[in-house]
């Protein structure tokens, strides 16, 4: 058995603060998407990205 100085009450976890949370932007495209797939409406910066998708949409 544990000595009594060992023996925390309450939890272990850190209290989290009342501070807001600040949004992240995500993956927000630095350069205009301007590909765009003609089937879907998918839009894409680079040509090679459209291709790519176009190549496993093709199948579907």
């Amino acid at each position: 058995m544990p000595s009594p100085e060992h023996i925390v009450s309450g939890s272990s976890k850190p209290k989290k603060s009342n501070r807001t949370r600040q949004s992240h932007p995500g993956n927000v495209p630095t350069i205009p998407q301007s590909e765009e797939c003609n089937i879907c409406g998918a839009k894409f910066t680079r040509q090679s990205h459209l291709k790519r998708h176009q190549l496993t949409r093709q199948f579907r």
